[in-house]
């Protein structure tokens, strides 16, 4: 209706939960998506407060979410998918699925569509699983965050550079500490 115009992630992102849809319920009934949880819920499993789980609710091109089947059915899960043209990465605790892009690919789209001149000095990106990696090494500056929850990021050779740092502490605080002493560097011109 022309109330509530689609925007085109929106429709990305109703096509992949679509095409989630039709994978056979056997394996479906297995992974439980970021759209199929309450607030509450979605909160409780990330950590996050529930006005940050509502902003991680708001999905456009990705779905993650909990898988509780076994390996197997996993792989016969992601086969499935794969024929949808839908990928899947394993991260610290969800298993997200996307249409073939990955954090790099967003990392760049969003980038290039927020430069104009010198405007954007930087890129930062942060992290806390093995599938952040590539996306920390393409930032101008990475930056690992703790997971208690796993096993983590093994050490990265741009780490011996600076071009990849990790924060002292986990989650939210970790994060804020990264941010803020980036942003102190970057306003002392270094």
């Amino acid at each position: 209706s022309s109330d509530n115009p689609k925007t085109e992630s929106g429709d990305a992102y109703l096509n992949l939960l679509n095409k989630i849809s039709e994978v056979p319920p056997d394996y479906r009934n297995k992974f439980k998506g970021f759209s199929q949880c309450s607030i509450a819920v979605l909160s409780e499993l990330t950590g996050l407060a529930e006005h940050s789980a509502a902003r991680a609710k708001e999905r456009q091109f990705s779905e993650p979410g909990i898988w509780s089947g076994n390996s197997e059915e996993l792989e016969v899960f992601r086969s499935f998918l794969k024929e949808q043209g839908i990928t899947s990465q394993k991260g610290g605790r969800f298993l997200t699925l996307s249409f073939g892009f990955d954090k790099v690919d967003r990392m760049q789209e969003i980038r290039s569509k927020h430069r104009s001149g010198e405007q954007v000095r930087f890129c930062v990106a942060l992290g806390d699983a093995p599938n952040d990696v590539a996306m920390l090494r393409a930032a101008d500056i990475g930056i690992i965050i703790p997971n208690p929850s796993h096993n983590g990021i093994e050490e990265l050779a741009a780490e011996r550079h600076g071009k990849i740092m990790r924060a002292s502490r986990p989650g939210p605080q970790g994060w804020n500490e990264a941010v803020l002493y980036v942003l102190d560097k970057a306003n002392k011109g270094e």
